[in-house]
């Protein structure tokens, strides 16, 4: 009986190797064509394609930057910025990226001044978005190898200034360490942070409270992002950079 269900878990890991290998090349064949299509200027369809490597589950910050280029050809100012942003949080030192999604937004109408933040946010973000959650992953691996090398070199060292030195080092080593955990942590947090939306309409109204007869606040243009607060019922509650807030339906906007 154990040699029966040794056979059969290896026949079903194979049949889930080959299957995901064909899942795979069937994505990657469906990306080429895409690719393709949006190079002749067939953008509609380009993003047809793209679209389905997402729906079928798929991911990637070239994906959503090619997918963003393809709906900026097309028109779609709101959906580009959203598949930028979206870009941008699977890879925030891609400069491809960067520089079209500022470019995007260069094109939006609402023009919000943001609040002035503290000068150590800034500088933490600035940290954190060095490298992607992938990049601060292989970063922490990379630096716990390092780290448990130093204090084995410390334990076993028998000479005082060899101790020392590497005492001093190994304590520094755990520092970065423990700095270079907090940034997996929080660029995964930001990568996985469904609290942004981006306007999708050319023009929304946003209310003093979730209410159709409701006084308009303001009015709101595509690609103008926001921050979502509360949800009630088709409502949604958000806020600018600049501090305000409203009421607006969720079907004028789409979270990143």
């Amino acid at each position: 009986m154990l040699h029966t269900m040794k056979h059969i878990t290896a026949l079903a890991a194979l049949l889930l190797a080959l299957s995901a290998n064909l899942f795979a090349g069937t994505n990657e064949e469906l990306f080429n064509q895409a690719n393709d299509l949006y190079k002749s200027g067939n953008y509609p369809q380009s993003i047809e394609l793209y679209n389905q490597i997402l729906d079928a589950g798929y991911e990637s910050a070239t994906l959503y930057y090619n997918l963003g280029n393809a709906e900026f050809r097309n028109g779609s100012l709101g959906r580009a910025i959203l598949n930028y942003e979206r870009a941008y949080r699977l890879s925030p030192n891609d400069n491809d990226i960067v520089n079209n999604l500022e470019f995007a937004r260069s094109k939006t109408t609402d023009n919000i001044n943001e609040m002035p933040s503290f000068f150590l946010s800034e500088w933490a973000n600035s940290i954190v978005g060095l490298f992607s959650v992938n990049g601060w992953a292989v970063t922490c691996i990379i630096l716990m190898l390092i780290v448990c090398g130093v204090w084995a070199f410390f334990f076993i060292a028998k000479s005082y200034s060899a101790k020392k030195t590497s005492f001093f080092a190994a304590l520094t080593l755990t520092v970065v360490l423990a700095v270079a955990f907090i940034s997996l942590c929080a660029s995964n947090n930001r990568a996985n942070n469904h609290n942004e939306a981006i306007i999708m309409l050319p023009a929304v109204s946003v209310k003093t409270s979730p209410d159709y007869d409701a006084a308009d606040k303001f009015l709101l243009h595509e690609g103008t992002k926001v921050e979502v607060e509360d949800a009630i019922s088709e409502w949604t509650k958000i806020k600018l950079s600049d501090g305000n807030t409203g009421w607006t339906e969720n079907s004028n906007l789409e979270t990143i």
